[in-house]
């Protein structure tokens, strides 16, 4: 990033719910995910996650890091 540059990163969590199955989804945009510390992240992650996703449109990358929830049984 060049001087007088802002990086725009956001987090949004949110619970995604099913009828066979709940998620913590944690949701990462990032404009510049570039970079060997943020891939080694990534790697970590996708250890201690049911699943993730990953996008990217132009420069600007979203993951989606999902933990899976158990559901209680039905009575």
């Amino acid at each position: 990033m060049g001087a007088g540059q802002q990086q725009k990163s956001c987090l949004l969590l949110q619970v995604d719910l099913t009828a066979k199955a709940a998620h913590l989804v944690a949701s990462i945009n990032d404009e510049d995910a570039s970079g060997k510390n943020r891939k080694r992240g990534l790697e970590y992650a996708k250890k201690l996650v049911s699943k993730y996703q990953i996008s990217t449109q132009g420069n600007e990358t979203t993951i989606d890091l999902y933990y899976a929830i158990p559901l209680p049984p039905l009575k």
